[in-house]
């Protein structure tokens, strides 16, 4: 799998997308170039692609409680609610319509995330978690 931004999205489609989502940081690489390309070809234009990626890459930080250790914290909660808005300002830009749903994240309490009560197991038992 590869990531590139060539930092023109004037003149590629993958790069339109990246743009869109915020996903140009080559330190911070949210989706793969075949991911984008894919969704591209899913979903029929730039912004449909780029709305999509939203939501997935909302569900993606879903699946994750936050954490702490010392004074290090991680957030995926704030990601997963930033994608979720983000997939809202496309949505209400572009007039694609529909509801984004990302998971666990929106309806779960502090308590939940914290201990990561919400997230489901890979085998989708949840009792790993």
């Amino acid at each position: 799998m590869s990531w590139s931004y060539i930092g023109s999205p004037l003149d590629e489609d993958k790069d339109k997308v990246r743009f869109r989502i915020g996903d140009t940081n080559t330190q911070d690489q949210q989706m793969q170039d075949q991911e984008i390309d894919y969704l591209l070809t899913d979903q029929g234009s730039v912004e449909a692609a780029a709305l999509k990626a939203c939501e997935i890459l909302a569900a993606k930080y879903s699946r994750f409680a936050d954490s702490a250790v010392g004074d290090v914290k991680v957030s995926h909660s704030q990601k997963a609610a930033a994608y979720l808005t983000l997939a809202e300002t496309l949505r209400g830009t572009t007039g694609i319509t529909g509801a984004a749903t990302a998971g666990p994240v929106v309806g779960g309490t502090d308590d939940d995330l914290k201990f990561g009560k919400d997230m489901m197991a890979p085998d989708g038992d949840g009792d790993d978690c």
